[in-house]
C-alpha cells in the first residue's frame, strides 16, 4: 500500500471522507463536491495514475492492492488507510470495492460509516432477478425476458424473445478461480451468438428484448 499526504511536512491531514474507485468519473467528481464544500477528502485506489489524484482537493493518495486480483487484502489495505487516516465516511463506487466491503462490513463500521445500504436492499439490488422481481410487484414496467440457466435453456429463450435480443448476466460482478471481474450486456442477432455469449460469460442470465 502506498499512501501520498498532500499536507506540509509534519502535519497529519485531517481526512472528513475516503472516496474509493478514485479511477472512475463519479469519484472524481464526488472529490471535486465534498473538496468545494471544504471538506477534507482522501482518494483510494489500485493504481497510482489516475483523475481523482490529480485534483487539488485530492488530500491524502493511496493506492491500494487490486481488488480484483484479491479482494481480501483489498480490504485489509482499505482498513489500513482509516488506521492511518480516520475519516467520518468512506464512498464507494464500484462493484468490486462494494462486494469486497460487504464481507468485511462489520470491521469497516467500527472504524467508519459505510455509505452503502442496508444488506437486506444491496441483496436485491445486485441481483436482476430479485431486482425485476420488485419491480413487477410494485407495478413497474420491465423488458420481456427469459431467465437462463444453462446454456441448454437458451433455444427456447430465444424463439420466445426473438433477435435481436440482450444477454444481460444476473450478478455483474463475479469470481472465477480466485480472479473476479465485471460481465458486460451483450447484444445478440441469434442462437448461436447468444450461446457463445452466455459461455465466454460464464454466468448465464436474463435474455430480453
Amino acid at each position: 500500500m502506498v499512501i501520498r499526504d498532500r499536507a506540509a511536512p509534519g502535519r497529519v491531514t485531517r481526512v472528513h471522507a475516503h472516496v474509493l474507485d478514485a479511477r472512475l468519473r463519479q469519484s472524481l467528481v464526488s472529490v471535486r463536491a465534498l473538496g468545494r464544500a471544504g471538506l477534507a477528502v482522501g482518494g483510494i485506489e489500485c493504481a497510482a495514475d489516475v483523475p481523482a489524484f490529480g485534483s487539488r482537493w485530492c488530500s491524502v493518495c493511496s493506492v491500494v492492492p487490486d481488488v480484483a486480483q484479491d479482494a481480501t487484502r483489498f480490504a485489509q489495505a482499505v482498513l489500513d488507510v482509516l488506521a492511518a487516516y480516520p475519516a467520518k465516511v468512506i464512498i464507494p463506487s464500484h462493484e468490486g470495492s462494494i462486494a469486497a466491503l460487504r464481507l468485511h462490513r462489520t470491521e469497516v463500521e467500527r472504524s467508519t460509516a459505510l455509505a452503502l445500504a442496508k444488506e437486506s436492499a444491496i441483496t436485491v439490488a445486485v441481483d436482476k432477478e430479485r431486482t425485476l422481481a420488485v419491480a413487477r410487484e410494485l407495478g413497474i414496467a420491465v423488458p420481456h425476458g427469459v431467465i437462463v440457466r444453462d446454456v441448454g435453456d437458451v433455444h427456447a429463450a430465444m424463439r420466445e424473445i426473438g433477435t435481436p435480443a440482450v444477454v444481460k448476466p444476473l450478478h455483474s460482478w463475479v469470481e472465477r478461480e480466485g480472479v473476479a471481474t465485471r460481465l458486460e450486456c451483450s447484444t445478440v442477432l441469434n442462437e448461436d451468438e447468444a450461446k457463445r455469449t452466455s459461455c465466454s460469460n460464464g454466468c448465464l442470465g436474463a435474455v430480453k428484448r
